[in-house]
């Protein structure tokens, strides 16, 4: 019979992590661009209006 080559446990942990890192940072990735994407259309947040210049502001709450 023949004899196998032991596969080390440090090596398949290793392995194992290397892996998860990568598939959680790729998960992390997509789920902020969904959320970016979601966030941009105006589905999550209302659209920014633009405000009014200070000096109209100024004019209209310091009547003198």
């Amino acid at each position: 019979m023949e004899k196998r080559g032991l596969i080390s446990l440090r090596g398949v942990l290793l392995r194992y992590l290397v892996q998860t890192v990568c598939c959680c940072v790729l998960a992390l990735l997509l789920w902020f661009a969904a959320l970016m994407c979601v966030i941009n259309s105006g589905l999550a947040l209302p659209p920014i209006r633009p405000r009014r210049p200070a000096r109209r502001l100024h004019r209209t709450f310091c009547r003198a």
